[in-house]
């Protein structure tokens, strides 16, 4: 399977606020792309989960992981370097 962007979002909570982080990477799989978000979230939250972590400040949650095809209506190909 070829290599496909991903775009992560996380959730960013504080109190009653609650902002978006996203970032754009390139994985294998859907499935290697969660993975990476959630051990960024575990990373990002000093290794606490998210409901622990929101008692002491901000926390991180990983809202989405999904592949990017088009932007503005162009279709994103991706060359390997040689």
């Amino acid at each position: 399977m070829p290599k496909q962007i991903y775009e992560l979002a996380w959730v960013i909570g504080c109190s009653e606020f609650e902002f978006l982080k996203t970032e754009w990477k390139v994985f294998d799989s859907e499935l290697e792309a969660k993975a990476y978000g959630l051990r960024e979230q575990d990373e990002l939250n000093g290794g606490l989960p998210p409901d622990e972590k929101s008692w002491d400040g901000y926390y991180y949650r990983l809202y989405y992981a999904r592949p990017v095809d088009e932007v503005d209506g162009f279709r994103i190909l991706l060359a390997e370097r040689r």
